[in-house]
């Protein structure tokens, strides 16, 4: 069965809308796909309907920036009710909060003098603002020559396009998913700057909250990470999640990529929990 729960349509920073994302899944031999967008769940209707007799299972999910320890983290919530009250009032929150930042950033590098940020980003939003809207401007006007040196030279902690932000705490994000009776991941832990100590400080405190899972296959970890990251998961019960994190068409990070490379007999998945 090839399983991807970590994906992003227009609607946040993909670049594909969510009936393209569909399509791409199930020519990608795709069982059962997650939609995951930044803070939002505006795309999840249409690929409900996409899926419509179709041979794929979609599963209504987010992607939640909270903060821990004064750190970004990035929980996956999968199988959520769309409908809840809680969780939609509180996404409209974070809507105009990541608006407010995405704003601030551009005012300061236009200030700094990279021009027409403002009318050709907002134009390109669809659903909530995320830096990479503004990444991709910055490599279009050749400011940089990648997302990752736009992030490294203008957007990071320090740059001139940094603007601090203060996202819900860890446990807010837990209790938000499972009031909407979903699913709670850690994703990507191996991308966070932690030790190995570190890393498991976060997932004890986040199964102390109720947590259920965490990202183990994913593009950006490796065999080794992969070992370290089960390892951690299997002593503190732990199901383990998978998802290529896809935001567009690429070699990188392709739809249904990441997969399991350890021996994790026995382990719970999250997949056995949907």
């Amino acid at each position: 069965m090839k399983i991807d729960l970590h994906t992003h349509s227009y609607y946040s920073d993909g670049m594909l809308s969510p009936t393209e994302l569909l399509r791409r899944a199930i020519a990608q031999k795709i069982d059962i796909l997650a939609l995951t967008d930044h803070d939002t769940l505006l795309g999840v209707e249409e690929i409900q309907q996409a899926a419509f007799n179709q041979p794929i299972r979609v599963i209504p999910g987010l992607e939640i920036s909270c903060q821990w320890r004064e750190q970004t983290i990035h929980m996956i919530g999968l199988n959520v009710d769309i409908n809840n009250l809680s969780l939609k009032k509180k996404l409209a929150e974070v809507s105009d909060m990541r608006r407010h930042r995405a704003e601030n950033i551009m005012r300061k590098l236009m200030k700094f003098g990279v021009p027409g940020l403002d009318e050709n980003v907002s134009r390109s939003v669809r659903g909530v603002y995320g830096r990479l809207h503004i990444s991709r401007y910055l490599v279009e006007k050749g400011y940089a020559s990648s997302h990752g040196q736009a992030f490294k030279r203008f957007l990071s902690r320090g740059k001139v396009g940094y603007q601090p932000t203060q996202w819900m705490d860890l446990e807010e994000a837990v209790q938000l998913i499972r009031h909407a009776k979903g699913i709670s991941v850690i994703a990507h832990p191996r991308r966070y700057d932690f030790t190995m100590k570190k890393l498991a400080s976060l997932l004890e405190v986040f199964k102390s909250h109720g947590g259920d899972a965490v990202e183990v296959a994913t593009t950006a970890q490796n065999k080794s990470d992969q070992q370290l990251i089960a390892g951690v998961a299997k002593q503190l019960d732990l199901a383990l999640s998978i998802g290529s994190d896809f935001h567009e068409p690429c070699g990188y990070n392709e739809l249904g990529k990441a997969s399991f490379l350890v021996n994790t007999e026995g382990m719970k998945r999250v997949a056995d929990l949907l």
